[in-house]
């Protein structure tokens, strides 16, 4: 079982091209007022200045939910899973500050990945299918709440069990969504390995 944070690999990559395209903006403005006047440099500003303003804050904004919303625990048991078994989800997190949320859903998903060469490029194909799903209303968290959820999902007896290939691969993954208003949702996804096998 593997844990994949998106908001977490998001934001450095966020900050570093947020800032990135900044540094570009000063540096293509102080080149274009030297060379072409002053009406370049605005064009320049308006495609990466305000570019890296937005991914910079956007990354900002990723820090600033984590933050105030903090970390929730998610859990599965460590053991391979058969196709048809149940698989037990718990969430447990107490609030650091009072928080609303506009819902909470975990969604059990079977992931299809296919590469296909086309020349020198390959084009990766990913398609989602919601197998099973659990969905909690809005609710107000005070601080110092804490929230507990423990929900099965549950693998149909005739899906396909987890399978990697060169360029194809079956991957079963629980997904953790906090709906946030006003901030950046939380989500987390965690990769189960399905055996080849039925189980009781």
């Amino acid at each position: 079982m593997k844990k994949r944070r998106k908001w977490a690999t998001m934001v450095p990559w966020l900050m570093v091209m947020g800032g990135g395209f900044i540094i570009c903006s000063a540096i293509l403005n102080i080149i274009g007022i030297q060379k072409f006047g002053a009406l370049t440099p605005q064009i320049i500003l308006g495609a990466f200045g305000l570019g890296g303003v937005y991914l910079l804050g956007r990354g900002l904004l990723i820090l600033a939910s984590r933050a105030w919303l903090g970390r929730p625990s998610i859990t599965l048991p460590a053991i391979p899973f058969k196709v048809g078994d149940t698989v037990p989800v718990h969430i447990t997190h107490t609030f650091p500050h009072t928080v609303t949320t506009t819902g909470l859903t975990i969604h059990l998903i079977l992931r299809e990945i296919a590469t296909y060469q086309q020349g020198e490029y390959a084009r990766t194909v990913t398609h989602d299918e919601l197998i099973d799903s659990y969905q909690a209303p809005s609710q107000i968290y005070q601080k110092g709440q804490t929230l507990e959820v423990h929900h099965n999902l549950k693998i149909p007896r005739h899906a396909m069990h987890s399978f990697k290939a060169h360029r194809n691969e079956i991957r079963w993954v629980c997904r953790v969504v906090i709906a946030l208003p006003a901030l950046v949702d939380f989500k987390e996804e965690l990769v189960l390995a399905v055996q080849p096998a039925l189980g009781e």
